[in-house]
């Protein structure tokens, strides 16, 4: 067996015992299972805090009041069931992800930089977790006093080394005291440094990303959380639209940092009762990315081939058509509805032996339906008839289009 395929062997082990690790670790803190339904979740809980205790969140969180988080963080024991317990399994993934990534940037820094930052940290259960798998101290960062002590009251539960301050990024510089850590690491806080700014009448999320690197000027305090904790690796999980990324890379771009190689992806987590998807980003500096990469293809990757029967309705249905480079257009569309209810583009295609139909709308939505030659007839002919309808009652205008899907 020669040395890379010992290499193709190894990665998975390794990636297969680090999922086993944080698996253990993330069991030490003794919280509900997120993946359970929210009637089994509050059971388990009830088993933890008792049943009364239960009722009254189950009460507040109905409120949806400054009261309910304050109930949840009155306690260590109610923070660590309500505020952890109910994204156990996104904390988990995550880490998972995070976990390769931040041991490579602790081999790649220098010694004075043998540490690493959690910002927004809240009870610190990221830091707990991860300074445990790790075996590194970790600084827990949260401008909310009511986390006050608690990152250190769960790196005791999960075996970890964590300091945590109660500060805002804005202070970041103060508690590093001129330090840089290996990694700055966050999960769903970043959008309190970079807001995202939600765009309509987008026809190309993929497009949309490559012109907010290109154009948008960066916030201040997201340019300064960047010089900040330079020459550091950031990484990051967010649930947001998809255009986000192009919002944090332009904040990154001038600064020096980039998603690396691999770097991005979407990550699959739960919470009691709802599946959900998560951005994972890893940025750092000097990683320059090839030009006319699209950063949406390789968020949504790894992607299925195109084949008879392939049916897509999310974001990836417009990954899989940027990713078929050979493509023969075979014509285009665009329906524009007179409410004003919005504005679809559609493409039909050929690539190679598999006809698809590819649809995008100025409101999010994206379709793609690949058929073989045989079938091919019979779902125009739908489409069309369907088209024909809606203009005979006035319903839609249609022109043909003469953009290629690459530019919309």
């Amino acid at each position: 067996m020669g040395r890379a395929s010992r290499r193709k062997k190894a990665q998975p082990e390794q990636m297969r015992r680090d999922n086993n690790s944080i698996s253990r670790i993330v069991g030490r803190l003794g919280v509900p299972d997120s993946r359970l339904s929210y009637a089994d979740f509050c059971k388990r809980a009830a088993a933890i805090l008792g049943r009364d205790d239960v009722e009254k969140w189950m009460a507040l969180e109905r409120a949806l009041d400054e009261r309910w988080q304050n109930f949840e963080y009155s306690t260590f024991e109610r923070a660590i069931v309500y505020r952890v317990g109910w994204r156990s399994w996104a904390l988990e993934v995550e880490c998972a992800w995070m976990l390769p990534r931040l041991r490579e940037a602790l081999e790649r820094h220098s010694s004075e930089s043998q540490f690493l930052v959690e910002i927004g940290a809240g009870l610190g259960a990221g830091a707990a977790v991860l300074s445990a798998a790790l075996g590194v101290p970790v600084i827990a960062v949260d401008p909310d006093p009511r986390t006050a002590g608690m990152p250190e009251r769960a790196a005791e539960l999960t075996g970890g080394e964590v300091t945590s301050h109660v500060a805002g990024t804005d202070d970041l510089a103060a508690v590093l005291t001129g330090r840089r850590p290996a990694a700055v690491f966050g999960m769903g806080v970043f959008r309190h440094i970079q807001p995202h700014h939600h765009r309509d009448g987008i026809f190309s999320f993929s497009n949309s990303i490559a012109r907010c690197i290109e154009q948008e000027t960066a916030a201040k305090q997201t340019v300064k959380f960047f010089q900040t904790i330079a020459p550091s690796d950031l990484l990051l999980s967010e649930q947001a639209c998809p255009d986000y990324v192009g919002e944090i890379s332009a904040a990154a771009y001038p600064t020096g940092y980039e998603i690396v190689a691999g770097g991005l992806t979407q990550l699959e987590v739960a919470v009691p009762g709802e599946k959900a998807t998560v951005t994972a980003m890893h940025f750092a500096e000097g990683h320059p990315r090839p030009a006319k990469h699209s950063l949406l293809v390789e968020n949504y990757s790894p992607l299925p081939a195109l084949s008879p029967g392939l049916v897509v309705e999310d974001v990836s249905a417009e990954a899989i058509r940027l990713s078929v480079k050979d493509a023969q257009s075979l014509f285009m569309t665009e329906t524009t509805w007179l409410d004003g209810s919005g504005t679809m583009r559609r493409e039909g295609f050929r690539a190679g032996h598999v006809y698809g139909l590819y649809e995008a709308t100025d409101r999010g939505f994206r379709r793609i339906k690949c058929v073989a030659e045989r079938d091919w007839g019979t779902l125009i002919s739908m489409a069309r008839d369907n088209e024909k309808f809606m203009v005979d009652t006035g319903t839609v205008e249609v022109h043909k289009l003469a953009i290629p899907v690459s530019d919309w």
